[in-house]
């Protein structure tokens, strides 16, 4: 324990380990906001059109099922063990959580509102404005504090299995040269990373959905 205190302290003040932090962390969030970018218009798509929601059901699921991990080879063949890669297995592993709860959240319309809103013939504009994205705002923020965690764990499992630049691939370095004293201190990071992401997110829920919280803690 001795050594790896003192290793997780002495680390910081050598230029590796902020490059491996910063290759990994950029990386997470690069194919997080491609997901983010993808994954909310597609589900509010599908979640507002119950006949496109159906023919693409089966898509949904089998993407969502599909393990990102079985397709690294595939990506290392075609874009070697570069940032690239990476991203891009980031992106297929994380859009899927932020898909499906914007479906979700776009369906969950409350019964009296959607009447409310046929009877009133409110233009299409306005009703997406007004009630569908609001009704799914909390639900794909939920998708994309699921997504973020995954994201760095993924981008992590990459560079393990690839030995991609990162702290991934410093973990899978010390392994291989017999330095287990380095390798928890990158893990010790890790974790921290992760913790930190998710409690960001955490914050920024709460300041962009505080409208959400209350109105469920004044039904409550």
């Amino acid at each position: 324990m001795w050594e790896v205190a003192v290793r997780f302290v002495t680390l910081i003040t050598e230029s590796e380990f902020w490059f491996a932090l910063g290759f990994t962390v950029s990386n997470a969030l690069i194919g997080l906001l491609l997901a983010i970018i993808v994954g909310i218009p597609l589900g509010m798509v599908l979640g507002t059109s119950p006949a496109l929601n159906r023919s693409t059901q089966f898509l949904v699921d089998l993407g969502r099922a599909f393990p990102v991990i079985a397709l690294l080879p595939v990506m290392v063949l075609i874009l070697g063990a570069t940032a690239q890669m990476e991203i891009v297995v980031v992106f297929l592993g994380v859009v899927w959580p932020i898909l499906l709860q914007t479906i979700d959240g776009a369906k969950r319309v409350e019964p009296v509102i959607a009447d409310t809103v046929s009877a009133y013939r409110i233009p299409l504009r306005l009703r997406f404005i007004k009630v569908t994205l609001p009704n799914a705002a909390p639900f794909a923020v939920t998708g994309i504090r699921i997504a973020s965690s995954a994201s760095i764990l993924i981008a992590l499992g990459v560079e393990v299995l690839s030995v991609t630049p990162g702290i991934g691939g410093e973990i899978s370095r010390a392994q291989t040269d017999g330095a287990p004293a380095l390798a928890l201190s990158y893990v010790i990071y890790a974790g921290i990373v992760g913790f930190l992401v998710n409690k960001v997110l955490w914050s920024v829920e709460g300041k962009l959905l505080a409208w959400n919280r209350q109105s469920v803690e004044a039904a409550a």
